[in-house]
């Protein structure tokens, strides 16, 4: 009888041994699945913050085109006017023109260059495609203004 009894813990024992390794495996499986489903998550969560940046970087080139056009057309007529003047008036308003075109070919390379760039660290090329803009804007309104004294 003692026999039949330990045999039958016995048995329960490995019962309960199977069925807690089967227990462990699976969880172990659903553990895995859930790391590979937060993995692809995550991936697609990037992909897309990648796909926003490249699109907010296009429109952002996009807009500084018309930008760029009027400044040449202001130093366009910086020029003209430049022709019209004489002594220190007209060369000073050759240096401001000079200095714009500078300005504006240093702009230039910069926005190609960013045309090139992927999109890391775009926010800081931005800000400083957004400041070249802004200090070429106020040295042409500081030439027209020279230019109406």
């Amino acid at each position: 009888m003692k026999k039949l009894i330990v045999a039958g813990a016995l048995v329960a024992l490995i019962a309960c041994g199977r069925e807690a390794r089967e227990q462990a495996e699976q969880a172990k499986q659903d553990a895995a699945k859930a790391v590979e489903s937060a993995g692809q998550a995550a991936q697609e969560a990037v992909a897309s913050a990648a796909d926003q940046i490249a699109k907010a970087k296009a429109d952002f080139l996009a807009a500084m085109e018309p930008q760029l056009e009027e400044l040449d057309r202001t130093i366009a007529d910086l020029e003209g006017q430049a022709r019209t003047k004489s002594g220190e008036a007209k060369k000073a308003t050759e240096k401001a023109v000079a200095d714009l075109k500078e300005q504006r070919a240093a702009l230039a390379k910069a926005m190609d260059d960013a045309k090139q760039k992927g999109t890391e660290a775009w926010s800081d090329t931005q800000r400083n495609l957004t400041e070249a803009m802004d200090k070429m804007k106020r040295a042409a309104e500081a030439a027209k203004k020279e230019l109406q004294k």
